[in-house]
């Protein structure tokens, strides 16, 4: 696994700041092939006497590069790739023309950290007077460097919960530490200890086949034309994905967004036709796990199939589901009926889930 860490603040040059480093390389340890590993360092800079650069580098293998060919070091980020490094790339300019080539690689983790402004005022002890200038540069450095900033793997907003106005001393710095470590290893991605699967090594941030399927169905659901909800649905058999479904009035219909379903179409403030006569039995709509349903067939759905949704199935559609002979349905969120679907389901002997969405967040927040 390979990690580069970007910030919108100077993690790399500012001495206060290299908590952030710190506890990337010197705790989060990985097993590979049975053997406990910290993090190598890929050091993409010319050699240094730097006393600051040294204290946190220092005890650690270094490998140089030409920042000037990105070519050199994509190249060799990728000859160690089964390996667990960190990357420090000074050349932001050569970084940021040429990123997209280490974000095409599956064993590249670009983790960017934003800090709030507040928090930084105080651990790096802005004087009042300086803090326009402060800000001036730090927008200014955003805009420089957007590309690298943008479209990161993971990204982790620091934000402050103390009084900016008092100044950081030693004590609060290393208590500022441990909580930042504490924090960080309770993200996903950074509590897995083994890299390996039966089938080779893969990058921690390849969806399981729940997630990957549970997206696929998210997708089909932005091609939705109902107008009270998008829902998405996809059929699977052995990981095989058979069928896939979105809600919506049916083919040759004018679409619900068009006005093809008037009970959809009937809002609260709509007094020309009474809500009774538009219920839910002459709504147009076909939910997407009926449209799933109907395009997978009778023939290729058998008890080995697990249906992906984006709600828990309706009633209407649950009963659909068990006469199909779905054998298991996973939903992403809660509808309101769950508790009737549910039963339906394990009346039928069908297994019902909720997914668990811990595995798939690429965005987290530490307060410290």
């Amino acid at each position: 696994m390979i990690i580069f860490i970007s910030s919108n603040a100077d993690i790399y040059n500012h001495s206060k700041l290299h908590f952030i480093l710190r506890t990337f390389l010197n705790d989060i340890t990985y097993t590979m092939s049975g053997e406990t590993k910290c993090f190598k360092v890929l050091n993409f800079v010319a050699n240094t006497d730097d006393d600051e650069f040294l204290e946190i580098f220092g005890k650690i293998a270094k490998e140089s590069a030409c920042n000037s060919d990105i070519s050199k070091i994509v190249d060799t980020v990728t000859t160690h790739y089964n390996e667990n490094v960190f990357i420090h790339v000074s050349d932001f300019a050569a970084l940021s023309k040429n990123i997209e080539m280490l974000r095409k690689r599956p064993f590249f983790i670009h983790v960017h950290i934003e800090f709030e402004i507040s928090l930084l005022l105080k651990i790096l002890a802005i004087e009042e007077s300086k803090i326009l200038n402060f800000i001036t540069e730090m927008e200014k450095t955003q805009k420089i460097h957007e590309s690298i900033y943008s479209n990161s793997a993971i990204k982790i907003n620091i934000k402050n919960s103390q009084d900016p106005s008092t100044s950081a001393n030693d004590e609060y710095l290393s208590l500022l530490e441990k909580n930042f470590e504490n924090q960080l290893l309770r993200i996903p991605i950074f509590q897995s200890k083994n890299l390996s699967t039966p089938q080779g090594r893969t990058s921690p941030l390849r969806p399981s086949w729940d997630e990957y399927f549970m997206q696929l169905a998210n997708l089909a659901s932005t091609r939705s034309n109902c107008m009270k909800r998008k829902v998405g649905c996809c059929i699977v058999s052995n990981k095989k994905v058979i069928a896939t479904g979105y809600n919506g009035t049916p083919r040759n219909l004018l679409n619900c967004f068009s006005g093809g379903c008037k009970r959809c179409n009937i809002t609260s403030i709509d007094t020309s036709s009474p809500k009774t006569v538009h219920n839910l039995g002459t709504c147009y709509c076909l939910h997407a796990e009926e449209n799933a349903l109907l395009e997978a067939g009778n023939i290729r759905i058998d008890k080995g199939c697990t249906l992906y949704c984006d709600t828990c199935p309706c009633i209407t559609c649950s009963v659909k589901i068990v006469q199909a002979g779905i054998g298991e349905v996973v939903y992403s969120q809660s509808y309101n009926m769950d508790g009737e679907s549910i039963a339906i389901f394990d009346n039928a002997g069908i297994k019902i889930r909720q997914f668990d969405h811990t595995g798939v967040n690429r965005e987290f927040n530490i307060t410290l």
